[in-house]
């Protein structure tokens, strides 16, 4: 074709895209199949949609069947649990009543010891007072008002033997009767008795503060921690040169402190060692081995503990806590 005006000539056509979009349209030509619509070309046509449906069903069901195996795993499980725990807690009572029985006889057992361990106390002090009245009877020298008074503080030395023997007796029975007790009213009976039935203890010296020192605990467990600590005491300070005893009774928060003190020898490192582990024995020859364990027992049994300080330069304050009345009644 020749060009026309302004210089205007034809060529080939290179962009059918208009063409193409109008068969497209029209759906004619190379696009006459989209005038059908079946089930091969849906399928052809939305495959991706129906892969992705298969696989998210495919994951749904293989999570359904994992939470159902593991829903009858932990149902299980927890089944043969249950039934663990109650063969667990009919096992704990069998053994708690065991224990029970077991403990009952280790008390029992200890306060055996303490009868062996602090009869001797009374029985010491009745003795030396039937000596002194036979040997007054040798003389003549005997007036009824000290045979009278030495005949009842031998019956009350052997009152105080009927006590023990009635405590163990008690144990054995799991009776633990305790009440309100002035500490410091016992104390100084203990101090008392000590120093009448021992010269040596008249180097104890006892001080208290004055507010009041009451504790919920039984009599005669009280004054067998103080007999043993302040015999261990008058056993410590038998060879010093100038021997003293610090029997001192304080308040400190909720407790009451029972602080014996001596100017024994200095205590070595091997001795100091066994007494942290609180497995002190009796170094007397006819000692049973048992003060301290005793006081030990009886002052955790109270709720309070032992404590062991070594002085400086030399000696030794063993320090008993017991919970006091107030202490008792808010825990």
């Amino acid at each position: 074709m020749p060009p026309i005006a302004h210089n205007l000539h034809w060529s080939v056509a290179t962009d059918f895209t208009k063409v193409d979009k109008l068969f497209l349209d029209l759906k004619v030509g190379p696009y006459e199949y989209l005038r059908k619509f079946d089930l091969t070309r849906f399928i052809r046509e939305y495959r991706h949609y129906f892969i992705f449906a298969a696989l998210l069903f495919f994951g749904l069901l293989l999570h359904v069947v994992r939470v159902n195996a593991l829903v009858i795993k932990r149902t299980s499980q927890l089944t043969y649990s249950l039934k663990r725990e109650k063969e667990l807690a009919k096992e704990a009572n069998v053994i708690r009543q065991r224990l029970n029985k077991i403990q009952t006889s280790g008390v029992v057992g200890q306060m055996g010891t303490m009868i062996a361990h602090e009869l001797k106390q009374p029985l010491a002090t009745a003795s030396n007072y039937c000596f002194t009245l036979r040997r007054r009877m040798e003389r003549n020298d005997l007036p009824p008002a000290l045979l009278d008074t030495s005949l009842e503080k031998i019956n009350k030395q052997m009152q105080k033997a009927t006590q023990i023997i009635d405590k163990v007796r008690s144990y054995a029975k799991g009776d633990r009767f305790r009440e309100e007790i002035n500490i410091v009213s016992v104390a100084s009976a203990v101090v008392v008795d000590l120093k009448k039935s021992s010269p040596e203890a008249g180097c104890i010296s006892f001080s208290f503060a004055s507010e009041p020192h009451c504790a919920k605990c039984d009599e005669i467990e009280l004054q067998i921690i103080l007999l043993n600590i302040l015999n261990n005491a008058l056993e410590a300070v038998h060879n010093q040169a100038s021997p003293k005893i610090f029997l001192e009774i304080s308040a400190k928060d909720k407790d009451i402190v029972l602080s014996v003190s001596d100017n024994g020898p200095r205590i070595s490192e091997e001795m100091w060692k066994t007494l942290e582990n609180h497995s002190q024995k009796s170094s007397k020859e006819d000692g049973l081995g048992f003060g301290l364990l005793i006081v030990q027992s009886l002052a955790e049994d109270l709720g309070g503990k032992l404590i062991f300080k070594r002085n400086v330069p030399n000696g030794l304050t063993v320090t008993v806590l017991i919970p006091s009345c107030g202490a008792n009644e808010n825990g």
